[in-house]
């Protein structure tokens, strides 16, 4: 019976309500989804629009000044699981 009641008593300190946190509504789940979702299209877009820019302005015969141009872009890390992976 002490138990139970210390777990009651324990349950109430320690409650969502306490703690601060609301119920997490769709329209807010949906909110952040489309937010997101808007952000990445965006950074897609520009990604893409950017690098035919620099495609056309380099020419044919800067396609490797191109290639190393995206490829210092990334983060140096972005490709280690690949490499450590091979036997």
């Amino acid at each position: 019976m002490g138990a139970a009641r210390l777990a009651a008593g324990i349950s109430g300190l320690i409650s969502p309500q306490t703690l601060g946190y609301r119920p997490v509504r769709m329209t807010d789940l949906r909110r952040h989804y489309l937010s997101t979702l808007t952000a990445n299209l965006i950074i897609l877009l520009f990604g893409t629009v950017s690098g035919i820019l620099a495609a056309r302005l380099l020419g044919p015969a800067g396609r490797g000044q191109l290639a190393v141009i995206l490829q210092s872009s990334q983060p140096p890390l972005a490709d280690a699981p690949f490499l450590l992976a091979r036997p």
